[in-house]
């Protein structure tokens, strides 16, 4: 007789999801997920605060466009004369992702003394989507080499949509390369919908690279305000950056139950980069909530990597109540033994 394991109901969720994942890594590999297309947002209505800037220091090391196409060949200088010529062959193709990559290349073609001149050229562009696509790259440039100046400019803008759209664009590159010019430039703007927009694009820009000046800005917001998803986004951005720094923020992080909604996120993604650590300080946390949900990412994230090691993790797992009471009432001897495998194994 088959010797039949006994596992806590936590455990046997984590098994459960084990299994999901080595079995549906198989039906991935035999067909691949469909790329993405390149999405174009769309702000608030409400027009941008007519705020003086607070800095004239330019940035440092000026970057690539933020918007730019990478794959697309570095394009020659255009002059303002012919770069209007060139958007007129480019709205001449007939399909849509040539007239992207095309407008894409006239965009950052542009001298950066004539980006001003050039943002007058789009509005010979009728399509929606590739009009906002080339405001976007050359404000980004412009906002890389002349923060202060590109915010001015975006302020001005007659269109309300496409001004705040500039004006969080501008916010977003220019926190990127001078994170205290740009949260004091924030910090002027009145409450409103424009403000809330804002406090996405510079929470999300300064968490990319100084995510501790992200959370500094989040911590420093009014209470009234909803701060979850700004704690999950700085610590999302935290955890791909150094899982071992967020994980020990995390830790000091008051209730309890703010930080436990972290814990699962830096768990998964630690376990792709150091399985030991991560497991590690798994083992360390506190019992309760936080713990449960740091184990089933730890377990997801190994699963993905290595099944074998998450079947061990699972197995490892405190004995508690009967199988019976799972909430999957799983074989766990049969399921155990086909993440070892890295496979599902048919039933004898």
């Amino acid at each position: 007789m088959t010797h039949k394991g006994i596992f806590s109901a936590p455990g046997l969720v984590l098994i459960g999801l084990v299994a999901g994942i080595v079995i549906g890594r198989q039906a991935r590999d035999r067909k691949p997920a469909p790329t993405a297309l390149p999405q174009t947002r769309t702000s608030g209505s409400n027009a941008a605060q007519n705020l003086k800037p607070v800095t004239n220091r330019p940035v440092a090391n000026p970057r690539e466009p933020a918007r730019a196409n990478r794959t697309v060949d570095a394009p020659k200088t255009l002059t303002i004369e012919e770069a209007a010529a060139a958007i007129l062959v480019a709205l001449g193709e007939k399909d849509q992702a040539k007239r992207y990559e095309a407008l894409q290349k006239i965009a950052n073609a542009v001298p950066i003394a004539d980006v001003q001149k050039a943002l007058a050229l789009a509005d010979s562009i009728p399509n929606r989507d590739l009009r906002a696509n080339f405001v976007s790259i050359l404000m980004s440039r412009w906002a890389e080499s002349d923060p202060v100046a590109a915010m001015t400019h975006a302020q001005g803008m007659a269109n309300v949509s496409q001004r705040n759209q500039a004006v969080l664009n501008v916010l977003g590159v220019w926190a990127r390369h001078d994170a205290a010019a740009a949260t004091a430039w924030f910090q002027q703007l009145a409450p409103g919908p424009l403000r809330t927009q804002a406090t996405w694009s510079i929470v999300s820009a300064l968490a990319q690279d100084s995510p501790q000046a992200a959370l500094d800005l989040v911590q420093s917001l009014p209470g009234g305000m909803n701060k979850q998803n700004l704690y999950d986004t700085v610590f999302n951005q935290w955890a791909n950056l150094d899982p071992a720094a967020a994980a020990a923020k995390a830790l000091e992080l008051k209730p309890a139950s703010r930080r436990d909604n972290f814990f699962g996120n830096i768990a998964n993604q630690w376990a792709a980069k150091d399985p030991d650590a991560a497991l590690a300080w798994v083992k360390s946390l506190p019992d309760g909530n936080g713990k449960r949900t740091a184990m089933q990412s730890l377990v997801y994230g190994l699963a993905n990597s290595d099944p074998r090691r998450a079947a061990d993790f699972a197995a490892s797992l405190p004995a508690g109540q009967s199988r019976g009471d799972g909430l999957f009432r799983l074989d766990t001897d049969y399921l155990i033994n086909s993440c070892r495998k890295g496979k599902r194994n048919k039933r004898p």
